[in-house]
């Protein structure tokens, strides 16, 4: 009985720990609209490269690439990140 409670509060208290950081993002790419628009605000758009397909993703949608045909071109702020020498 003593595990059972155990467990119960370990999921209950699991649960509420999401992570979602926002400090220091730079870029959010959900791409749940099919596009590669940067969704934390800071102006990182990505240009789409090809036809990719909008699939069902994990959660909401997702983007399909072929191999050779498609990709991501990412400009703006993003592409600062690596170019810095980033001290963890």
């Amino acid at each position: 009985m003593k595990n059972f409670f155990f467990t119960a509060l370990l999921g209950l208290l699991s649960s509420l720990c999401v992570a979602q950081p926002t400090r220091g993002l730079e870029a959010y790419y959900s791409f749940d609209d099919c596009t590669a628009n940067d969704q934390s605000g800071n102006g990182a758009n990505g240009q789409l490269l090809g036809n990719p397909n909008c699939v069902c993703g994990v959660q909401g949608e997702a983007m399909e690439m072929r191999l050779g045909t498609d990709g991501i071109l990412f400009i703006g702020t993003v592409n600062n990140v690596f170019n810095k020498n980033l001290k963890i």
